[in-house]
């Protein structure tokens, strides 16, 4: 997250309704607002990164503890059968990962730019991910890991 004190609250609450026992980790690039605070009783943890979407996506991998990692931006609000959802998919053999359909309103776009993303780790449900499996991901300006 980078400044998201007016959304990180919601976001965060529609996360632990649609995932109880889920690992919330929150990872900052430097909020200069008050986007820590508000986080900061709302997740399980919260870490700071470099400021960029792979620096943080990697921090935030690197920090969790499950087998299943959902990558959600700052300000978005998560359908409540979330975590349902990705249990249901993820029990296809075949599925390895996914992505649901976002709806944008206007002022989404400055973050959407900013590449301002949560870490969620489902640790209740158990992934058909091998366990060795490794997350990078690279920046998209450089195409370098981050």
């Amino acid at each position: 997250m980078l400044n998201e004190a007016a959304a990180i609250a919601s976001t965060l609450d529609a996360l632990r309704r649609g995932a109880p026992d889920a690992e919330i980790i929150v990872v900052d690039g430097g909020s200069t607002d008050a986007s820590v605070a508000i986080a900061r009783p709302l997740c399980d943890t919260l870490i700071n990164a470099s400021r960029g979407r792979a620096h943080q996506m990697n921090a935030g991998a690197r920090a969790s503890h499950g087998d299943i990692l959902v990558f959600v931006h700052a300000d978005t609000i998560v359908p409540p059968t979330f975590a349902a959802d990705i249990a249901s998919a993820l029990s296809v053999p075949a599925v390895v990962g996914g992505r649901f359909d976002v709806e944008l309103d206007a002022s989404a776009l400055p973050s959407l730019l900013q590449g301002i993303f949560l870490v969620i780790t489902l640790g209740v449900l158990v992934a058909n991910l091998a366990a060795d499996f490794v997350y990078v991901f690279l920046d998209p300006r450089t195409r370098q890991e981050a």
